[in-house]
């Protein structure tokens, strides 16, 4: 009873009012107080515009496709038609998408982290391939390399979804640490792997060279 009476008096406090300058009206506004109700249902309103958008893009297009295609159809009933398809295809080619995109861009923080978790394991499959080729060619497969990339990305969103949509609100600083720890990780990572692939690299065409110098006739052979 206490914390209710104090978050309404926190709210309360926090309503500002202004005046326009050009109407007497005031105008009294509320900071918009995050929590999982709110986020949940702003997740499942974008999964419906996704779904419906190229749906209904399909169907106006089809519409218009139809009626303009068969004479008959260019009555006056038809054309208002073709104007409520109109707008709606307005709707979905660009309100719809625009919407999603806003929303998911409260989230996108969280796709960046998921290519850098793929980046990873691109440039662990990449040393592994290169300098353990018998051990990688009997334990990596295309359905391992698979489950592997689909458990860092489930991991990560469920870790990331979680602390959004925890009951105290988003932990901003715990999610900054561990994505600036994933990033620079994967950074070094990949300077690392890359850097000694290089040296590998190097290393070889030496050999090559060094072999082709001692026996031009054998190596031109073989080639």
């Amino acid at each position: 009873m206490a914390n209710a009476t104090l978050n309404q008096t926190t709210l309360s406090e926090t309503v500002l009012i202004y005046i326009c300058p050009h109407l007497p009206i005031e105008v009294q506004t509320l900071p918009y107080m995050a929590n999982t109700t709110a986020q949940v249902i702003t997740l499942l309103t974008c999964i419906g515009n996704g779904i419906s958008c190229p749906v209904a893009t399909v169907e106006n297009l089809l519409v218009f496709a139809v009626i303009l295609k068969i004479r008959s159809l260019w009555t006056v009933f038809n054309t208002s038609v073709l104007c409520l398809a109109f707008t709606d295809l307005l709707i979905a080619m660009f309100a719809q998408p625009a919407f999603i995109a806003y929303q998911t861009g409260k989230y996108i923080s969280s796709f960046a982290c998921i290519s850098f978790i793929t980046l990873a394991l691109i440039t662990l499959e990449r040393h592994f391939a290169v300098f353990k080729p018998f051990h990688y060619r009997a334990s990596v497969t295309r359905f391992r390399v698979l489950r592997v990339t689909l458990s860092g990305w489930i991991a990560w969103t469920v870790f990331s979804f979680g602390l959004r949509f925890s009951p105290n609100g988003m932990n901003l600083k715990t999610y900054s640490i561990v994505s600036s720890i994933l990033i620079s990780f994967t950074l070094i990572e990949t300077v690392f792997v890359y850097i000694k692939l290089y040296n590998a690299t190097k290393i070889k065409d030496c050999s090559v060279k060094t072999v082709k110098g001692l026996n031009p006739g054998v190596i031109s052979k073989v080639g």
